[in-house]
Order: C-alpha cells, then sequence, then structure tokens
C-alpha cells in the first residue's frame, strides 16, 4: 500500500513539473519548446520551434465525436494534449483520438463517425489549423456501390522518431449491402517534408478523396502537347463528374479560402485495366461536382455568388501509395480578365489580389496588388473563350515583387480569367521553398537529390 501511495506522489509531482515546462513559439522570442527524449511524455500543445519542421504524434487525451470541420474543440483543449514520447511505439495505447503534426500540416484521426479524418493548414506561427480538408475513406464494391468509413477501431504507432513518424488507422466497420466494410491506411509525416504520404493496407482501400470544397482542379502537363488539363465547377453541370486525363499524375485543388494548394499525387498513370468499360472504373482521377456546399472563399472575389463547387477530387489507389502536398500562401494566384484579347499577340495587365478579405499571414491585401514571391517556373492558364491555354513563365528574382504580367494568346476572344501557380523550381527558387514538382520528385518518384526545407 505505502507504495502505491509512493508511486502516486510521484506521478502528481512529474506532471506538475511538465506542465510548466517553457512556451515555445515561432515569433522568435527566444524561448525554445522543448523537445522530449525517447520516453520522455510532455504534457501540452507548444508550437515547434521557429524553423525546425519537425513532426510529433500527439495522444488527445479524449475522443471527439462531434461533426466538425474546423477543429475548434480539439485546438482549445491543446493544453491537455500528450506528445508520445518519441521510440514509444506499437504498445502505446491512445486515450483519446491520436493528431499527427507535419512541419505545416495537422492529420486528425478522429473519433467522429460523421467524418472521415481530416487534413489542417498550419495558418500561423503558432500552428493554427485551417479550415478542413476532409481525407475520405472509401471502398467501391465490384457494382460502383461506394461505401464511406469514419470514425476508427484502432489508432497504432508503426514509427516514432524525431524525424519521421507512421500511425497505422483502421476505420469502424460500417456493413452495407450484406458486406463488412472497414478501411486500414497508414499515415506518414517527415521532418521538412510539406506533405503527407497515405498507404493502403488493406484490399478495401480503393480510393483516396479530398473535400477541400474548391471551383478549380488542374492536371498539370497532361494533355498530349503538354498542356494543363483544367476542370472549373462553375463551367460543368451539377452533379457531373469530370474526369482528368489518363496522363495525370497528380491533381491540384486550388483552394481560395486559405490561399493554399492541395497537391495529390500518385506513380502509375495510364487506364486502369476494368471489365467494366465506364469512365468511372477506367480512371485513376476525377473530379466531382454539385449544386450547394461550402464554395471554399471562391463566392468572395466580386463575382457573385458561387454556382456550383467541385466537393472533391477522387484518385483510386491501384495498391500505390498516394502523397497529399501542402502549399499555402503565394503558390497560386487567379483573376478575372474580361479583356479582348487577338491571336499570338500580347495581352498586357497587372495582377490585382482577388479575394476580397485578408488571409491570415498572407503579405497580400484587399483591393491592392499582387505579385509572384518566389522564383521559379511558374504556369499561367488563360481561359480564351472558354478553351484554355497554358504557358510558361520562368519568374526570376528581379521579377519577385512585381505586379505585371503578359499572356500570349492564341486565339482572338475574350480573356475570361488566368490562373497562375508555381511548378517547378530554377536555381534561383529559395532552398527553403517548395514546389510542385518539388513534392513530386521526393515523394513519389524518391529523388533525394533535391531534398529542401518548406517554408
Amino acid at each position: 500500500m505505502n507504495r502505491i501511495r509512493i508511486s502516486i506522489i510521484l506521478l502528481t509531482v512529474l506532471a506538475a513539473s511538465l506542465s510548466a515546462l517553457p512556451v515555445g513559439s515561432f515569433a522568435g522570442n527566444g524561448v525554445a519548446a522543448s523537445q522530449p527524449t525517447e520516453g520522455e511524455a510532455i504534457t501540452g500543445y507548444k508550437p515547434m520551434p521557429a524553423g525546425s519542421a519537425g513532426v510529433r504524434v500527439w495522444d488527445l487525451g479524449k475522443k471527439y465525436t462531434y461533426k466538425h470541420y474546423w477543429p475548434k474543440k480539439q485546438w482549445e483543449d491543446r493544453a491537455n494534449w500528450i506528445q508520445v514520447p518519441y521510440g514509444t511505439v506499437s504498445g502505446y495505447k491512445f486515450r483519446g483520438d491520436c493528431m499527427l503534426e507535419g512541419p505545416n500540416f495537422w492529420m486528425s484521426l478522429h473519433a467522429s463517425g460523421h467524418d472521415a479524418c481530416f487534413l489542417y493548414n498550419k495558418t500561423d506561427k503558432e500552428g493554427t489549423p485551417s479550415r478542413h480538408n476532409e481525407m475520405y475513406r472509401s471502398y467501391d464494391q465490384p457494382g460502383g456501390l461506394r461505401t464511406y468509413c469514419g470514425s476508427y477501431e484502432y489508432n497504432k504507432i508503426i514509427k516514432n522518431e524525431q524525424d519521421d513518424i507512421i500511425v497505422e488507422s483502421r476505420t469502424k466497420t460500417r456493413r452495407r449491402k450484406g458486406v463488412d466494410v472497414f478501411l486500414v491506411n497508414r499515415y506518414r509525416v517527415q521532418t521538412g517534408k510539406p506533405w503527407l504520404e497515405i498507404e493502403p493496407v488493406n484490399k478495401m482501400v480503393s480510393e483516396q478523396g479530398m473535400h477541400g470544397e474548391s471551383r478549380i482542379h488542374l492536371s498539370p502537363e497532361s494533355l498530349p502537347d503538354g498542356q494543363d488539363f483544367i476542370a472549373d465547377a462553375w463551367k460543368h453541370s451539377p452533379d457531373k463528374r469530370v474526369y482528368h486525363p489518363h496522363t495525370s499524375r497528380m491533381l491540384l485543388d486550388l483552394i481560395m479560402d486559405d490561399d493554399c494548394i492541395w497537391a495529390m499525387m500518385w506513380k502509375t498513370t495510364g487506364k486502369i485495366p476494368s471489365s467494366e468499360k465506364h469512365p468511372y472504373f477506367e480512371h485513376r482521377s476525377r473530379s466531382d461536382n454539385c449544386r450547394g456546399g461550402w464554395p471554399a472563399g471562391w463566392q468572395r472575389i466580386g463575382e457573385g455568388k458561387s454556382p456550383l463547387i467541385f466537393t472533391s477530387p477522387f484518385v483510386k489507389y491501384r495498391k500505390e501509395m498516394m502523397v497529399v502536398g501542402v502549399l499555402r500562401i503565394g503558390h497560386w494566384h487567379y483573376q478575372k480578365i474580361g479583356a479582348a484579347v487577338q491571336a499570338d499577340k500580347d495581352y498586357k495587365g497587372r495582377f490585382k489580389y482577388a479575394y476580397q478579405r485578408k488571409v491570415k499571414s498572407s503579405p497580400f491585401s484587399t483591393g491592392k496588388r499582387w505579385w509572384p514571391m518566389y522564383p521559379g517556373k511558374w504556369r499561367m492558364i488563360g481561359c480564351v473563350n472558354g478553351k484554355y491555354h497554358t504557358q510558361k513563365v520562368t519568374v526570376t528574382k528581379d521579377d519577385v515583387g512585381k505586379s505585371g504580367f503578359t499572356f500570349q494568346s492564341p486565339l482572338t476572344g475574350t480573356l475570361e480569367y488566368i490562373v497562375f501557380y508555381l511548378y517547378d523550381r530554377t536555381d534561383q527558387t529559395p532552398k527553403n521553398v517548395f514546389t510542385v514538382m518539388d513534392i513530386y520528385r521526393q515523394g513519389i518518384v524518391g529523388d533525394k537529390t533535391n531534398r529542401k526545407q518548406p517554408h
């Protein structure tokens, strides 16, 4: 009995000392967040030290079962989070939900049966989560019946090191049309890498969707002449699926609300072998359009109410890992033009900030100009008479901060709008900036020769 009392006293003292640890800050105030060594637990969320770009796995201490799209309750409870000590693996038993922390994002494996798991950008130096990106977990039965699964049977740590964390998550079982459906995935975050890796474990994991709710999806360089394929929800009828080319290797979901790109990437391209001759079964990726839903800021660009959105892009797994890149602030731009253009002649304009409210952590202001923040290989897509034309633009250090742009139209007509995004790096691209192709080369191809730190 005395030994039990002594143990309780020691645990109480330990908990009190851990809660009194200094709070770290990204703001450069000179106070670094404590990093636990192997076997040492840290209670209470503290931001990563400035410039660390590290990874952590958190036990939230309770299960959150309500329907949610922003982790308000979880975030308000962050003083009670427990960082699972590095080195602790499969033997660890979560008391609550599991939260993976990447360099610039969160991955929430929560207990809600209403939703799948969520991916959130960090919007500031404190790590505050953004609006949601629901990462669907679904199974397509042979007849095409899609079954979504939520919550979890377990979250199990596979690897837990200071630079590499892997957690396996199994959904609750859902019985549908006489079939017991459950899905098992592994989620991986790595130091300095602004992307999430998702690996299917059981055979029922057939598709990955991202419920980002947006207007524009595009597949770079996927058309025969190297042009980008672009899908604009406003130009498609509701409840219509838009299938991306068989040559697509990535799908970029452009989110106006938080000025970010969700970049979903995969390895194998080409038509999917299928006994059913239908685009749904033969295409690797698609965008599902619908009326209603949250238009992710596209209703706030001065062009009237958003009539339609893509609720989600979907990509079939084909037994391969997928990568979801997380890029925020300054990686892309949309601008309505509405000007007459002539074939093979330059249209010169100036970038203006389209969004009608300030985006957190953004240097751009409502009603003011926009400019490319990073040198590199950019791609400009112009919509002329409802058709799209992609041109390559190299932004140099001297071009950064300038708002003038040039678009050479292949057609005579009306230039409706342009989309401009950072695609690849040049020798002038800062080492701390990731491009779309950096993520593809390192995350999918596995090229280790060009590893950079995220901004």
